[in-house]
């Protein structure tokens, strides 16, 4: 069996307090057509900088650790979706525009911005506080479940594009992961934003 992307799903999910509410993180989902997904399943790791004697190779040289900027630089992350006539496409682009506050169903969603860690460090806010991050998840059904979880992916503006064609209009994405990835088997908790049964 291969993984197709009929047998895919992706959920984006909000930080984990509502208002001023911990509760359980809020969730849009979509089924994949013709998705066109891209991520990375990994963080980069810092560089190994070879150190010699004078630039002469002995027995002596050693590796050192690079810069700590390269395992902290965002990821790019991209996919794109049909929009359907429901309010579940609304819910989505209200939480890909990714500015805040993000008011969904009379619910502010909190980002999942400073929520993960990289190496047991817990990432930093963003500088511009109007900019909201949400963590991603894709699990592809098989005999053995695979999926993985990107967390604070932040959707610039000008990375959010809809195109209209003949028989559909569909919604491309690009964003930044800032926060870890993870391997998973399954979904993360939370409550669905077509759920009667969101949190107050």
């Amino acid at each position: 069996m291969i993984y197709q992307h009929r047998d895919g799903e992706l959920r984006i999910y909000s930080g984990t307090t509502i208002g001023s509410k911990t509760t359980a993180a809020v969730y849009a989902e979509v089924l994949f057509v013709n998705a066109g997904f891209n991520a990375p399943i990994a963080r980069t790791r810092p560089a190994e900088i070879l150190v010699m004697d004078r630039g002469v190779y002995t027995a002596d040289a050693e590796y050192k650790k690079g810069m700590d900027e390269e395992k902290m630089a965002p990821l790019p992350i991209s996919f794109e979706f049909k929009c359907i006539d429901d309010v579940t496409t609304q819910y989505m682009l209200r939480m890909l525009s990714g500015t805040s506050p993000c008011v969904v169903k009379g619910k502010t969603l909190r980002s999942s911005k400073g929520e993960s860690m990289i190496d047991g460090v817990s990432t930093p806010q963003f500088a511009d506080t109007s900019k909201q991050a949400w963590d991603m998840e894709v699990l592809w059904d098989g005999v053995t479940d695979m999926g993985f979880r990107w967390r604070e992916v932040f959707i610039p503006g000008d990375q959010l594009v809809v195109t209209e064609g003949e028989d559909e209009v569909v919604v491309a994405v690009a964003g930044m992961v800032y926060g870890d990835v993870t391997r998973t088997i399954a979904f993360s908790g939370g409550v669905s934003l077509n759920s009667p049964y969101m949190p107050t």
